[in-house]
C-alpha cells in the first residue's frame, strides 16, 4: 500500500473506478467504506489526499497486530514513538491508535512528506 511515490490524484482516480463515489469527504481526503484486507488485516475506510498526496485506511485489527502483519508480509520493520505511534524505519508511513471499533489508521505519505 505504501510506497515512495504516493499520487492522490492516481489513488482517486481508482478508487472511483473500482469502488464507486466516496462514503464521504473529510479531513481533506475522500472517503471509501471498503470490505476488504489489506496485509491480512480486515480494513473500514480507505482514505485518499484530495491536492495532497497522502493515502491510507483505518484497520479493525490493533496497532500491534498490524505491525505484525504488515512486518509477515512485506518485511517492514515498525518502531514505537510514545503509546499511539508506530512508525516504519523508512520515511513516509506511520500507524496510529484510531479508535475502539477501528483501533488502526495507517498514512502512507508522498515522498518528500511533512509529517503529520
Amino acid at each position: 500500500m505504501c510506497r515512495d511515490q504516493v499520487s492522490s490524484d492516481y489513488f482517486n482516480d481508482y478508487m472511483l473506478t473500482h469502488f464507486g463515489a466516496p462514503a464521504f469527504s473529510a479531513g481533506g481526503a475522500n472517503w471509501w467504506k471498503v470490505n476488504e484486507s489489506i496485509f491480512n488485516s480486515p480494513v473500514e475506510y480507505v482514505f485518499v489526499g484530495v491536492g495532497v498526496d497522502f493515502i491510507g485506511a483505518t484497520f479493525k485489527d490493533s496497532p500491534e497486530k498490524l505491525i505484525g502483519n504488515v512486518k509477515a508480509a512485506m518485511g517492514i520493520e515498525y518502531k514505537a514513538e510514545g503509546s499511539e505511534r508506530w512508525v516504519a524505519t523508512s520515511y513516509g508511513v506511520l500507524i496510529t491508535y484510531h479508535d475502539r471499533t477501528t483501533p488502526s489508521k495507517m498514512y502512507c505519505f508522498g515522498y518528500p512528506h511533512t509529517p503529520y
